[in-house]
């Protein structure tokens, strides 16, 4: 397929990598990517998840991405800008790298509570370029490099991994202005 594309729901599963060239959508359900379904380092393949830059995933649901061993420890490898949206959770299973400016957004419609979380033991590395998270609450649990950082949550903020960002960040941890939101953090935060 080398055209945008849009699914009720998708689940792709593959054991040797998944390269992503344009925009995929999900209007019914969730969007799960498996780049290493047999979480097997294999010689021959590079047991990641490549996203052309420029490339829009966007979820009705939940937007998973998943590849254990990667390539060189990549496990999910953007070439530039991307967006990944969802109206409920977003979840990043594996090391994560990109090269351009990356937007996160769950919680799309703001009805469903929407999560964002970075899994433990895994990293999120946009380089010097800009993250930019909003969701209903989220969590870091792995490692976070990034230039200019913008973080809004209606509900809360929890770091418990290392987070250094080399740009000016911004933390808003109430968008919805109703008192609950706190910023938790188990270690240091890290502003250069």
């Amino acid at each position: 397929q080398t055209g945008n594309s849009t699914f009720n729901s998708l689940t792709v599963s593959a054991g040797g990598g998944i390269d992503i060239n344009a925009d995929i959508t999900t209007d019914e359900g969730n969007l799960a990517l498996d780049g290493d379904s047999d979480d097997a380092d294999a010689v021959t393949a590079d047991d990641q998840i490549d996203i052309a830059a420029g490339v829009t995933l966007t979820s009705e649901v939940d937007l998973d991405l998943d590849a254990t061993t990667g390539d060189v420890g990549i496990g999910i490898d953007a070439a530039g800008v991307v967006n990944l949206s969802a109206k409920n959770d977003v979840n990043i299973n594996d090391n994560f790298t990109t090269a351009g400016t990356t937007t996160i957004t769950a919680d799309s419609d703001t009805i469903a509570g929407g999560t964002f979380a970075l899994l433990d033991a895994r990293a999120l590395n946009t380089g010097t370029n800009a993250l930019n998270v909003t969701a209903n609450d989220m969590t870091f649990f792995g490692t976070t490099v990034s230039g200019a950082t913008t973080l809004n949550a209606a509900d809360g903020v929890t770091v418990n991994g290392t987070f250094t960002s080399s740009g000016a960040t911004v933390i808003d941890t109430d968008t919805d202005n109703n008192g609950t939101g706190d910023l938790t953090a188990t270690v240091a935060l890290s502003t250069t």
